[in-house]
């Protein structure tokens, strides 16, 4: 997830770095809130006056000495001006930059001090509990992927290890520039597996119980054609 600003402002104060563990809603930056505050502030006293303009007419109009047009206006205008007070509220609340999931802060692209504009990234946001490897199957094993399998994996940085997995998603569609189609697996981390890591699965489609089995290396291929010395 990219956690941007929904608002502008000088960025004040930092409240995570990099390779910290974060929970939704866990506050990361705050940006200068001064200006909104004072809006949020300009707001509220407009509405109390319309409240208080509204309760000093509904006596009146209750005693028939306003018009109903009058009073529906003033209604209107209270009605505008919650809003309008509630608009502010959020912006101000819009100065707290927070955690739209649980994960890992992966990279930080903004210091203390920053003007940010609306829409700037300021964090780049990991949950590394769940990570999923794509392959890029040849077409000809379409019939042979379906969710649920179960694979396993091993990876160049930690070698020597297997982990296993659940194919989650099989693509219905074939790339037709590369022959191929999208399978999804699924591992869970256990806190060693690294997003961006890249690695070697085995899926395992069928399995054969009582087979006569030879090594590979024993198969004599000519003329597409398989044969084994007796």
């Amino acid at each position: 997830a990219q956690v941007v600003a929904k608002t502008s402002g000088v960025l004040l104060q930092l409240m995570a770095e990099e390779g910290d563990k974060v929970s939704a809603g866990q506050v990361l930056a705050r940006l200068d809130p001064d200006r909104p505050r004072l809006e949020v502030q300009r707001a509220e006293a407009m509405l109390h006056k319309l409240e208080a303009d509204m309760e000093r007419s509904k006596n009146l109009f209750e005693r028939k000495l306003i018009a109903a047009d009058v009073y529906e206006k003033l209604r209107y205008d209270v009605a505008t001006q919650r809003a309008a007070y509630d608009m502010e509220r959020l912006e101000l609340s819009y100065t707290n930059i927070v955690a739209p999931i649980d994960g890992v802060i992966a990279q930080r692209m903004v210091k203390q001090g920053n003007l940010i504009q609306l829409n700037t990234a300021l964090f780049r946001l990991v949950d590394a509990r769940r990570l999923e490897a794509v392959l890029n199957v040849p077409e000809r094993e379409l019939a042979t992927m379906r969710e649920g399998l179960g694979v396993t994996m091993q990876v160049d940085a930690l070698p020597g290890r297997d982990f296993s997995g659940r194919i989650s998603r099989v693509s219905p569609v074939v790339d037709a520039g590369s022959g191929t189609f999208r399978v999804v697996c699924s591992f869970d981390s256990g806190e060693v597996l690294k997003p961006g890591m890249f690695g070697r699965v085995g899926v395992t489609y069928d399995q054969r119980g009582d087979a006569l089995t030879i090594p590979r290396t024993a198969l004599l291929e000519d003329a597409g054609e398989a044969a084994v010395f007796a």
